[in-house]
């Protein structure tokens, strides 16, 4: 039996047209992998890669399955050549799992999800190596669109068997935005139009933008502490019974103090304070250095040989934040940076037929499926929860 997974992936991958790439398996586990040329997707022809991601975007599971299926034929552009050749915009990651048996269950999952982005996340890699092409990042699992079709060992489609799935359908359930209402955009005003954030501010938002990049994200996130700290202890010493020359001197060291010496020992000189008086955020910030450490040492952020999840590292990000607004805390107020209450969130709720307007993609669409567009867009108020997120479809 195969389980054929297909990953819509977040960038596309010109491929010269009419050239013949051929899959290639190899064993993994108890499978055996086959995986194929990426492939351009019925999305990215009928609806010119729009993000299926946004959870504004409420499609019927069928529709999914449709638009995460390879174009047929595939349409090579012009306008993108590679060595004066055509190319086919890729955006379809289709990988084959072959076993004597899977688990189709309706609460199973197999492969499961860490096992499929393994294998696509391993041939991402080679292919980044290969090509030297920094510009593909790591997949985040929570913010990709994928499904799992099972197959006969020939490639025909199964046939239906009551409390067995066929088809799995995941919708992505990450996302990055900028909220925005009154108080947001009235925060936004308030800052100056020569206003330029703090190098520790413009580091915490960059380590915040990266993951899935766990290792880069935490150092970015370490370093924010130590440029804050840095130059917080310079501007307190200002101000503090500090002998000059024996702080000039200390700093022009070959060694200079290290960031735990600076949050502690020096801080208590100067500042009368130190970062241990706070359990929660000295403990993060140990956390912190040992992650960074073992990536920048050993290519891996790790905590006590324990690897970083991406939940431990935004949290971690998250703390960083809370230790430079510590840092700044002691500080006068107008060499603070800007810090704004505001309580947005956002929430996802499933639509009544009356608040969904499908108009614009039925358009889309009927290229695609014709006059039965409107069964494909069903609103999602419609819909059994199994089918939205890892439950059966035919």
């Amino acid at each position: 039996m195969i389980a054929r997974a297909r990953i819509l992936l977040p960038f596309l991958i010109p491929v010269v047209a009419g050239q013949v790439l051929e899959p290639y398996e190899y064993e993994h586990q108890r499978y055996q992998i086959r995986v194929y040329p990426p492939l351009q997707s019925v999305r990215e022809v009928v609806t010119n890669g729009i993000d299926l991601a946004r959870p504004d975007f409420q499609l019927h599971p069928r529709t999914l399955v449709e638009l995460l299926s390879p174009s047929e034929p595939q349409q090579a552009t012009p306008a993108v050549r590679i060595n004066d050749q055509p190319s086919v915009q890729t955006d379809l990651l289709q990988i084959d799992f072959a076993a004597e048996d899977f688990n189709r269950a309706p609460e199973a999952f197999e492969p499961s999800r860490e096992e499929i982005f393994s294998v696509a996340t391993g041939f991402l890699e080679r292919l980044r190596a290969a090509n030297w092409a920094g510009l593909f990042m790591r997949l985040d699992v929570a913010a990709t669109n994928f499904t799992i079709h099972y197959l006969n060992d020939d490639g025909s489609n199964l046939s239906e068997k009551p409390g067995l799935q066929r088809i799995i359908t995941c919708r992505a359930e990450r996302w990055k935005y900028i909220l925005l209402d009154q108080s947001a955009w009235e925060a936004t005003s308030s800052l100056p139009a020569n206003y330029v954030p703090s190098r520790s501010d413009t580091l915490l938002l960059d380590a915040q933008a990266l993951p899935p990049e766990i290792g880069p994200a935490l150092v970015l996130a370490y370093v924010a502490v130590e440029t804050r700290i840095a130059s917080a202890l310079g501007r307190l010493a200002e101000t503090a019974d500090v002998n000059r020359e024996l702080w000039e001197w200390m700093n022009s060291r070959r060694r200079e103090p290290s960031v735990e010496e600076q949050l502690t020992s020096l801080l208590r000189v100067i500042a009368k304070h130190s970062l241990i008086e706070d359990n929660d955020l000295w403990g993060s910030f140990q956390d912190l250095r040992k992650a960074r450490n073992t990536f920048v040492h050993q290519g891996q952020a790790a905590i006590n040989s324990n690897p970083v999840t991406l939940a431990e590292a935004e949290e971690l990000i998250a703390q960083a934040k809370s230790i430079v607004d510590w840092i700044e805390a002691l500080l006068p107020e107008a060499e603070r940076g800007p810090r704004f209450k505001l309580a947005n969130y956002m929430g996802l709720w499933k639509l009544e037929p009356s608040d969904t307007d499908i108009s614009k993609i039925q358009s889309i669409l009927k290229i695609r499926f014709g006059e039965k567009a409107e069964e494909a867009t069903l609103p999602i108020s419609k819909l059994e929860d199994d089918l939205i997120r890892g439950g059966p479809t035919d």
